[in-house]
């Protein structure tokens, strides 16, 4: 077979490829145009099977009432609130036009990769509108929080709660440090658990963190347990209550710290310690009261 042959075989059969390649292309964008209309169509018929239940019929404000019952409840990786979202148009209606029902953020990472679902918060936070923030963030162990702050840190100024739960001191050190020298003119309860085995790495806390060092003006309740944030602590003229509790991890905390924090607590009305450790820092305070 001769060179000229050759070449004119291999053109026509890229041709041919070509070809076939532009009618497959086209198939396939039929199949999915097929598709999105069998889905529509599919979501047409539940939309009529849900309107004829007796489920249907509750008015909007009831309906948006009985998914404040939801809040906080995960099954299978998500929130129940966006599943109940996804039950009906009109439901997905409701409660996305109800800013308020996603004003509690829930971070919880996914047990296989430790990370955050960070399309969720941003969905919870563009839902949320203009509310103020409940966020309740889970730390498992080698948790990635870079996910967390990087979301939540610009809406700073709508916290008006903060849980951290933990298993992980440098995941709680990581994010509390992100808050260094910030303000939170809104949040009125921040609350710190720290869970791990044996005690506190006092390398992490060294020197003063000036958490929230910018002011937190409505800041009523601190709550840490098992952990001792030191000089990490936010500014505490504010605080009406404070609870400290060791858990036989956190470091002791020195007489003389102590008797500072309560210095500067000017307007304190409760105080809850406890732990066995804490009863070292309390006596000589209760023996100069004497």
């Amino acid at each position: 077979m001769d060179t000229m042959s050759v070449q004119q075989q291999l053109i026509d059969l890229n041709a041919e490829i070509k070809k076939l390649q532009q009618t497959e292309d086209h198939l396939l964008l039929q199949l999915r145009k097929i598709h999105e209309r069998k889905c529509n169509l599919r979501a047409d018929y539940a939309e009529l099977i849900n309107s004829s239940k007796a489920v249907a019929r509750p008015p909007d404000d009831v309906l948006a009432e009985a998914f404040r019952y939801l809040v906080g409840g995960w099954r299978k990786g998500l929130p129940y609130l966006v599943r109940a979202s996804h039950v009906s148009r009109r439901w997905r209606r409701v409660a996305l036009s109800n800013p308020s029902l996603w004003s509690n953020i829930q971070l919880r990472p996914t047990s296989c990769s430790q990370k955050y679902q960070t399309e969720l918060i941003e969905q919870y936070l563009a839902r949320s509108g203009a509310s103020s923030l409940n966020i309740f963030i889970h730390m498992c162990k080698d948790q990635d929080v870079g996910p967390a702050i990087h979301h939540l840190l610009p809406c700073i100024n709508r916290w008006r709660r903060l849980v951290v739960e933990s298993e992980d001191e440098l995941a709680v050190q990581t994010f509390v440090r992100s808050l260094q020298d910030l303000a939170a003119p809104c949040l009125k309860d921040l609350e710190i658990d720290l869970d791990i085995i044996g005690e506190q790495n006092q390398l992490l806390w060294r020197g003063e963190g000036r958490t929230l060092g910018g002011g937190v003006p409505s800041l009523n309740y601190l709550g840490t347990r098992g952990i001792n944030m030191q000089y990490w602590l936010p500014p505490l003229s504010g605080v009406k209550s404070i609870y400290i509790a060791d858990c036989y991890s956190a470091t002791l905390l020195s007489y003389a710290r102590f008797r500072e924090i309560l210095t500067v607590s000017s307007s304190l009305t409760h105080l809850e310690v406890e732990g066995m450790e804490r009863r070292e820092c309390l006596l000589p305070m209760y023996a100069e009261s004497q």
